[in-house]
Parts: structure tokens; sequence; C-alpha cells
């Protein structure tokens, strides 16, 4: 298990308050030509962007940040507001995820309007600053059981040394928060001059995409999810995984067309199986070549 803490991911603060003073006016957009590098359909035309704005909108004297984002254009015909993506996480970064696979999915989009894939603030081209990750890696060694106790000292060492590392860079973490990224999705749709965006969020991405649409409900048309993670359910508890068994077994209970399964022995089967025996699981990797890890 590695954990690499980059600044979205030490710095990154979840919070469902409005930002006073937002200077949507000090945005400054430039958008040109640029060739677009995919997996499933090569080189493609596109357009990549900055946009510049103050990194922490509750200082007047904070000094300004560029997000980056590409810009599929829509196809012939294509009517709807631009589609903006939100990777997840929070730390990944929307360009690289259409630099793989899921550039498909950006590819049939366009047919509703312009695709924008966005670099949130603290990931991707949106750093800020290089490298775009904190140097200090942690690694839990696989061959120790896990334990609770060593396994938060590492954590703690390691956001430690990743905070000071961006401080010392001159970030102010403190703007590094979900509705800092919601004011960056209000001033880049005030950039474009376009009444509303429609959202596409993928884990953390969907969760953005909510608190944008708390903030914004006029200004957002449509949302799609995946992997939906409420504005409120940020936290996830033991008591929240064993919930979510028993709706597991609930269902599985009322369908009369399955096998009668137990699911927290069938987990405790498998897991009582891999104490003793590990075992070598053969991964298939569509956007890359087939990968062997130990379990």
């Amino acid at each position: 298990m590695k954990i690499f803490a980059g600044l979205i991911k030490v710095g990154f603060i979840y919070c469902g308050v409005a930002l006073p003073g937002i200077a949507l006016s000090q945005a400054e957009l430039s958008i040109i030509t640029y060739v677009y590098d995919t997996s499933t359909k090569g080189e493609v035309k596109a357009e990549i962007g900055q946009l510049r704005v103050l990194e922490n909108r509750r200082r007047p004297d904070s000094r300004r940040i560029d997000l980056v984002f590409v810009r599929l254009a829509g196809t012939p015909g294509a009517k709807g507001p631009p589609i903006v993506y939100l990777s997840g996480g929070p730390g990944g970064s929307g360009i690289n995820a259409g630099e793989g696979s899921r550039y498909r999915l950006f590819e049939a989009l366009r047919a509703s309007g312009d695709v924008i894939l966005l670099d949130q603030r603290g990931t991707g081209r949106s750093t800020g600053i290089e490298p775009e990750d904190c140097p200090e890696e942690a690694s839990y060694p696989l061959d120790h059981p896990l334990e609770l106790k060593s396994y938060l000292a590492m954590v703690e060492k390691n956001a430690l040394f990743c905070r000071k590392f961006w401080r010392d860079h001159g970030v102010d973490l403190d703007a590094y928060t979900t509705m800092d990224s919601v004011a960056d999705l209000e001033a880049l749709r005030v950039a474009l001059e376009v009444d509303q965006l429609d959202l596409i969020g993928i884990s953390y991405g969907s969760h953005l995409a909510l608190a944008c649409l708390r903030q914004h409900p006029k200004r957002v048309r449509r949302i799609i999810f995946a992997g939906t993670e409420g504005p409120d359910h940020t936290e996830k508890l033991p008591a929240q995984f064993d919930a979510q068994l028993d709706n597991l077994q609930a269902l599985i209970d009322t369908d009369d067309s399955k096998a009668r399964i137990d699911v927290r022995k069938l987990i405790g089967d498998v897991l009582d199986v891999l104490k003793t025996t590990p075992f070598t699981l053969r991964i298939t990797d569509v956007e890359g070549p087939d990968q062997e890890t130990s379990g």
C-alpha cells in the first residue's frame, strides 16, 4: 500500500459554506489550440485553456493560480451548454482522465456540447508549481498485518512532511476546499460567457457537483453522477459500512430468483482463507499490460 500526499490530498477540506467576497470579475481566461493525445483515438484537435483566479478569494493580497483544462469542441449540431468533467479523489486529473479508455465517453458527449476536462485546483496541471507531487512517499509493508496505530503514525508523518513542503513553496492550503472549487466553476462559467453548465462527476467529483448545485442552482442545467457521494456524506464510519451490508442482505433475502447468500459469512470466510493462504490475481488492464497482484 502506497500513499502519495500531494497538494490536493493534504490541503483539501470538505466544507459546505459559501465563500464571502468571491472575486469572479478578476478571473482571466486564455485558450489556444492544442493537440490532445488519447490512447483510444490517437491525437485529436482540441483547445487548452487557463483560467487565472485568486488562490484565496478571502484574501485581497492572495497570489493568482492557473486552472488548466482541455476543451473538446461539440460536434456540429450540438446545442447544449459546456459539459465540465469533475474527477474524483480529490486529486484526480480531468485532463489525464481523457487520455485513456474514458475518452470514448467524452467523445460521445460532444454530441451535446463542448466537453471540458478540468484539472481542479491543486490537481494535475493546476498545481501551480513543479513538481506537482510532494516528494515524500509512504509505503506500508505488505508482509506485515495492517495495524491502525502504526498505519496512522505513517500517514501523519507523511502528511506533516507534505504540508510543510507545500507551504514552503508558497501554497495557501486554506484555499483548497470544496467551496473554493465551487467558486472556480462559477468563475469558469462567467469567463466562458454561458448561462449554465452541465456537470459530470465521479466519486468526489459528484460531491463537488452537488455542492455547486446547492450554491448555484440556476447555473447548473444537468448533472451526471458516477460513484455518487453527497455533500453531507463524506465521513465513512464503520457503522455506515455495516448498514450497507444490512441493506445488501435485505435485498438478497427478498430476491427469490437468487440463491440465498449470507453476505457477512461469505466475507468472513474469504478473509479467513486469505489470512492463511495468500493468492496471486491476474488483472486485465484495458489501458495497459496485464498485472499480477498478490493478496
